[in-house]
C-alpha cells in the first residue's frame, strides 16, 4: 500500500477538524494552515497526492502532504500517524509514494484487563523526581499537573459556555484562558525540563502550544493510576479550531472521558455519543464520549466483554455508517450492541435533542434506524 492508498478510505473531515475541511465533488476546500484562510483544498484523494494546497498564489501558495501536516502541526510521530490513519501500530512502516512500498499491519489484540484498584501515585513526588521518572510517566504528570492547574482557574467562562447549551455539570472539566496559559507557560518551565515539554508536543517555540484561545480542559482519566493519560481542549469561542488534543498514543492508551475504573466496574451497559458534549447532554452517568467517530480504538473492547453498549451517534451520514462500523468491532469483541433511536427532526444530535426538550423522544433498538433529515 502506498502513501495515496493509505488516505483513499479516510475520512478528511474527521482527520482534519481543526482545519473546517469542507467536502466538494471533487476535492475537499479547508483552512491553510500557513496563511489562516480557507482558500486551501485537498484534491480528488484518489488520483493525486494527498496534500494541502493553498489557493492563494500570489500571496501564500503553500502546500504541504498531509503527513508532514500531522508530523509538523499536529506534533506526531509517524507512528502516532500511521497508528491514527491505520487504528494499528504494530509493524507499521512509514509509507512513500513508490507502489512497490507495502504496509504490513498484524492485528495483535493486548490483553487488557480492569484492575481491581488503581495505584496511587502523589503528582507532588513525580515532579520532585521528574528527570528520573520513564518517559510514560513524564508525560503523565505533565498533563496532570496542566489539568490540576485548569481546575483552579476562573471557571465562569466554561459554566457559561456548557450552560448555553444546557449542560450544567462540568465539574471534573477544567478551564484556560488566554491570560491563564501564560501563567501556566512560566509555571511548566520552571517545574520541567524544556526537552520534555517540546518533545511531547506541549511547547512550542517556548510557549503553551495552544495558547491561541481560551480551552475547555477535558481529561482522559487512567484506570490503573489516579494520573490523567489525555487532555482535549474545547475552543469555548466560535473559531476554525473546534477542538485539539494533547496526548501521545505511542506511550499510552487514553480513554474517552468521562470513562473512570469506577464506571467500569459497576455498570455492564455504557451509552456511547460522539464526543464530550453529547455525553454530558445525555445526563447519563454510564456513558462514553467518543471523540470522533473513528477516534475509539477498538482493542478498549476487551473492557466491555461481555456488556452491552447502546451507540448514540449523530443522525447523519456520517454517524450512520459509524454507529454500523463500531458496532461491527464491538461484536469481535463479545460486547452486545444496541442503538439509541431517533427521529433527526427532533435533533440531530444528542445536545440538540436537550436543547429542543426531546430527549425523551428516543428509544433503544437492537437495529438501528435511519430516517433521513431535510437538512442532511
Amino acid at each position: 500500500m502506498d502513501l495515496n492508498q493509505l488516505f483513499q478510505n479516510i475520512d478528511i473531515e474527521m482527520l482534519l477538524p481543526e482545519l473546517n475541511p469542507t467536502k466538494r465533488s471533487t476535492y475537499y476546500h479547508l483552512i491553510c494552515p500557513f496563511c489562516q484562510k480557507k482558500e486551501a483544498y485537498i484534491p480528488n484523494k484518489e488520483k493525486l497526492k494527498p496534500v494541502i494546497i493553498c489557493n492563494r498564489k500570489n500571496k501564500c501558495g503553500q502546500i504541504i502532504p498531509i503527513w508532514t501536516y500531522l508530523k509538523e502541526f499536529r506534533g506526531l510521530s509517524n507512528k502516532e500517524i500511521f497508528k491514527l490513519l491505520t487504528g494499528y501500530e504494530d509493524n507499521y512502516k512509514i509509507p512513500s509514494n513508490n507502489k512497490s512500498t507495502k504496509i504490513k499491519i498484524k492485528i495483535i489484540r493486548k490483553p487488557l484487563k480492569i484492575p481491581k484498584a488503581p495505584k496511587t501515585i502523589s503528582l507532588t513526588e513525580n515532579i520532585k523526581n521528574f528527570k528520573y521518572l520513564d518517559i510514560e510517566s513524564k508525560f503523565q504528570t505533565i498533563i496532570t499537573y496542566i489539568y490540576a492547574f485548569s481546575l483552579k482557574t476562573n471557571q465562569t467562562p466554561k459554566i457559561n459556555y456548557y450552560a448555553s447549551r444546557k449542560i450544567y455539570y462540568t465539574k471534573n472539566i477544567g478551564f484556560l484562558s488566554r491570560e491563564d496559559m501564560f501563567e501556566l507557560t512560566d509555571k511548566l518551565a520552571n517545574l520541567f525540563d524544556y526537552k520534555s515539554l517540546t518533545q511531547f508536543g506541549i511547547f512550542l517555540k517556548g510557549k503553551m502550544k495552544f495558547n491561541f484561545s481560551s480551552f475547555a480542559i477535558v481529561p482522559s482519566f487512567d484506570i490503573y493510576t489516579n494520573l490523567i493519560t489525555a487532555l482535549r481542549f474545547r475552543n469555548i469561542y466560535p473559531s476554525k479550531f473546534k477542538e485539539l488534543e494533547m496526548s501521545s498514543q505511542r506511550l499510552l492508551n487514553p480513554l474517552p472521558y468521562p470513562l473512570t475504573l469506577n464506571k467500569l466496574k459497576k455498570f455492564d451497559t455504557f451509552y456511547f455519543t460522539e464526543g464530550h458534549i453529547d455525553a454530558l447532554s445525555l445526563k447519563k452517568i454510564n456513558v462514553v464520549g467518543v471523540e470522533g467517530i473513528g477516534s475509539f480504538n477498538p482493542i478498549n473492547f476487551q473492557f466491555f466483554k461481555d456488556k452491552t453498549i447502546i451507540i448514540a451517534f449523530d443522525k447523519d451520514k456520517a454517524g450512520f455508517e459509524g454507529s454500523l462500523n463500531l458496532a461491527k468491532k464491538a461484536k469481535e469483541y463479545g460486547v452486545r450492541v444496541k442503538f439509541l433511536n431517533w427521529d433527526p427532526k427532533y435533533g440531530k444530535d444528542i445536545n440538540e435533542l436537550l436543547i429542543n426538550n426531546n430527549l425523551h423522544k428516543t428509544y433503544i433498538s437492537d437495529n438501528l434506524d435511519f430516517i433521513s433529515s431535510k437538512n442532511e
